[in-house]
């Protein structure tokens, strides 16, 4: 995150000559001393640059706006600045050696509140996962590649840039690099989406249309996916993706925040710039889950246990599904079906009602109910059929029993019975029930039994904040009001729902175009209505 004051630096920050005494303390064989776009190499801040940060009695656990004064200011004090002929230097330019600096192949976009081994931590874990040499992945991070010591001198005498010009520098930066790297953390609420600046940054990469990527701190990684070990850790991670409001985040400078907020409402808007933010932290997620499930099928070489494995694969082939990536979904089931085994099981049972329902999204609707039949004879021999996983396998049963021809009202309203039974009707498998149930009678022409039924499940999924469920209902009601000639009434429920898809970053998804689809149809019909269409 780049800091008000550090604006003059960076938008006049081209190099000039140095004085003819400071050039034998510079490398001038390296041809990218001084350059806008020079970088710090990740070896080097996982090597010397932390040693100096514990040289000094602080330790990774230090913020960056601790080790600025102490850390990086000084390595530059005693250097003739190539950018502006100054003594005083910026970290990256009182660095040398190509193992150590370089032309920026990644800009890192993270704010001063982290903790220094966390911003290292990631960035070596990132050349890990994507397997690049960490000697040769530069890095512009503001606060190495900014002269401190100019920013200092600047803000002594009240120097600053105007806000145009420093868009149009930064925006050359990002256009330069290619590639925005953005540090959040912690991954339930990213304290990264509180900053204004960081908020411009990202902004700025979907601008530009550069390649973005989202990383995390290891700790905050094993911490997401040990909440994914949870199964309802999915209703979870939906609340937090639709707590994602850029609206929210905050500046040192009220200005600041005034003119960046400003772009991004006369830009994209909140809501399509909140979509983008969700959908990058949404592949995220996924990724950093599938990578965990990947390097664990293989049982003799599994660091987790089963149990643990198969309720990560079931939570993110769930998160699979709403986006509608069902072959991908499917993918991940494969191995998690082999390592469950061939024996009755509970997991098993579950995963196979999470096939039933991957068949279900893609219409094989025979092949769904095959599914939740070996998932229920599994739950009956195992004496399991009366809990809340039993509960939801009936409704889905119920579901492909309707979609395939067939009468679904005995097994739903076992599932009823069952989901009352057991004091579910308030929670999401009773929003689910009643939404199922509003769907058929609204199939069979009772509209007045389908209203009903879709203003109980309205009222659980707000009960329980379940959105992206209401989201969804929000097209069937929508569908009904259609049915009953009520266009306004309609049009204005459908496009509820598509913002809530936006919202949670599921534009992409079968229900979206879905929406959009019935949303341009009663449009067409208001149009010839009021006589617009004619």
């Amino acid at each position: 995150m780049l800091h008000r004051c550090g604006q003059y630096c960076l938008s006049f920050g081209g190099r000039r000559s140095l004085p003819s005494s400071a050039l034998s303390g510079a490398d001038v064989a390296d041809p990218t001393l001084g350059h806008p776009l020079r970088g710090v190499s990740v070896h080097h801040l996982s090597t010397e640059f932390i040693s100096q940060v514990e040289a000094t009695g602080l330790s990774g656990d230090s913020k960056v706006y601790d080790i600025e004064p102490v850390v990086i200011r000084p390595r530059g004090q005693d250097t003739w600045c190539p950018r502006d002929g100054q003594l005083g230097a910026a970290y990256v330019d009182a660095i040398h050696g190509e193992d150590h600096a370089g032309m920026a192949t990644i800009m890192l976009s993270y704010t001063w509140g982290y903790r220094i081994g966390d911003v290292v931590d990631s960035l070596v874990e990132y050349c890990n996962r994507e397997r690049l040499d960490p000697k040769r992945v530069y890095v512009w991070i503001c606060c190495l590649c900014i002269n401190q010591h100019k920013v200092i001198r600047a803000s002594k005498v009240g120097q600053s840039v105007p806000f145009e010009s420093f868009q149009k520098e930064f925006g050359s930066r990002v256009r330069g690099i290619g590639h925005v790297v953005l540090l959040m953390a912690p991954w339930h609420d990213p304290f990264y989406l509180t900053r204004v600046w960081c908020v411009y940054e990202l902004y700025t990469a979907a601008v530009e249309n550069v390649q973005t990527t989202i990383i995390m701190p290891p700790g905050e990684e094993f911490r997401f996916r040990e909440a994914l070990c949870d199964k309802t850790s999915m209703d979870e991670v939906w609340k937090n993706l639709g707590k994602v409001d850029v609206e929210n985040a905050k500046a040192s400078v009220n200005a600041d925040r005034v003119a960046i907020l400003a772009m991004i409402k006369d830009g994209p808007g909140f809501i399509d710039f909140n979509a983008c933010v969700v959908g990058k932290l949404k592949n995220w997620m996924v990724e950093s889950s599938e990578a965990c499930l990947k390097n664990n099928f293989d049982t003799d070489s599994s660091d987790i246990s089963d149990s643990a494995f198969l309720g990560i694969c079931q939570n993110v082939n769930k998160l699979l599904r709403w986006t509608g990536e069902y072959e991908r979904a499917a993918e991940l089931l494969e191995p998690a079906i082999k390592r469950a085994g061939n024996a009755d099981s509970e997991d098993l049972a579950n995963l196979l009602r999470q096939v039933g329902i991957i068949r279900r999204r893609q219409r094989n609707a025979s092949g769904a109910k095959e599914a939740f039949e070996q998932a229920k004879g599994i739950t009956e021999r195992l004496g399991t059929l009366e809990t809340s996983d039993g509960a939801l396998l009936l409704i889905n049963l119920g579901i492909s029993e309707f979609e395939s021809g067939g009468d679904p009202f005995n097994v739903m309203f076992a599932a009823r019975d069952l989901t009352s039974k057991l004091g579910l009707l308030d929670t999401n498998v009773g929003g689910l029930l009643f939404k199922w149930l509003g769907v058929f009678e609204f199939r069979r022409g009772n509209f007045q039994k389908a209203d009903e039924f879709y203003k109980s499940a309205w009222s659980v999924y707000e009960k329980t904040g379940a959105l992206p469920q209401l989201g969804k209902l929000k097209l069937d009601m929508g569908e009904l009001k259609q049915a009953q000639g009520d266009l306004e009434s309609a049009l204005a429920l459908y496009k509820e729902a598509l913002e809530s898809q936006k919202k949670f970053g599921l534009l992409d998804s079968v229900e979206s175009r879905q929406i959009v689809t019935s949303i341009e149809d009663v449009e067409q019909r208001l149009a010839v209505v009021d006589g617009t269409g004619l």
